[in-house]
């Protein structure tokens, strides 16, 4: 059972909304009536939470406007990352499970993914990835709603494969980048990690031959469950 107050589940929440970029920088952050409805929890949980955000100056506020998303530090320390060159396993023997599998209207910054084409609506697949028992990977994969795919084809296949296999559509190319983020309530839980530990998220996007994004997949691992290569480039 977890026993974190649930104040500090919700920062938890509102600081990872920062970190992706659903809450971007000098973007007002939703009044703590509608954070209330759409959390389903007391205004002083809310409020709690965000005065958290506040005194560790990730949001300010201004007199008579509302709260405001300052802009983040960490972030621009890692703008030299410019790309994932290399992402795997440690070993090809983990055994992907299909958490769940809906619908959904898209965040902020997975409309900004998909940017300029027009979606209202994604397939948002969720995955784990264990080796024996043990969690690895846990995956976001938003898919375009009029992109074709075979949920069960991705207990064995790439997102990319399996887009192909379904629909026909040919990925020709995949842009990588690493994402400052914190793990909040359902990834620190499904990993096996703590709450609110800061990590990096691994972001795949896939685009057709005239450039249109057809996926992205937001990935959480645990350090011990892959290799990375980067391409660093100095800013200086």
């Amino acid at each position: 059972m977890d026993t974190t107050p649930l104040y500090y589940q919700i920062y938890h929440n509102f600081k990872s909304k920062i970190a992706s970029e659903d809450w971007p920088a000098d973007t007002q952050v939703p009044t703590v009536e509608q954070l209330h409805r759409e959390y389903g929890v007391s205004k002083v949980t809310i409020q709690k939470a965000m005065d958290i955000l506040e005194r560790e100056g990730l949001v300010f506020r201004k007199r008579g406007k509302g709260t405001f998303i300052r802009s983040w530090n960490l972030k621009s320390t890692l703008m030299s990352f410019k790309g994932v060159a290399r992402y795997t396993h440690l070993d090809e023997t983990l055994k992907t499970e299909i958490i769940s599998s809906k619908l959904i209207s898209p965040p902020v910054r997975i409309i900004n993914a998909f940017s300029p084409k027009k979606i209202t609506r994604v397939l948002l697949i969720k995955r784990l990835h264990k080796k024996e028992d043990t969690p690895i990977h846990f995956s976001y994969n938003f898919i375009r709603q009029d992109i074709a795919i075979k949920t069960k084809e991705l207990e064995k296949m790439s997102i990319p494969k399996a887009i192909m296999s379904s629909s026909g559509v040919k990925i020709e190319k995949i842009f990588r980048m690493i994402q400052p983020w914190f793990t909040d309530s359902e990834t620190s839980s499904t990993l096996g990690v703590s709450l609110g530990i800061p990590v990096f998220k691994f972001l795949f996007t896939g685009y057709d031959s005239a450039g249109i994004a057809l996926y992205r997949t937001e990935v959480v691992s645990r350090i011990d469950g892959l290799i990375l290569e980067v391409d660093v480039q100095d800013t200086d």
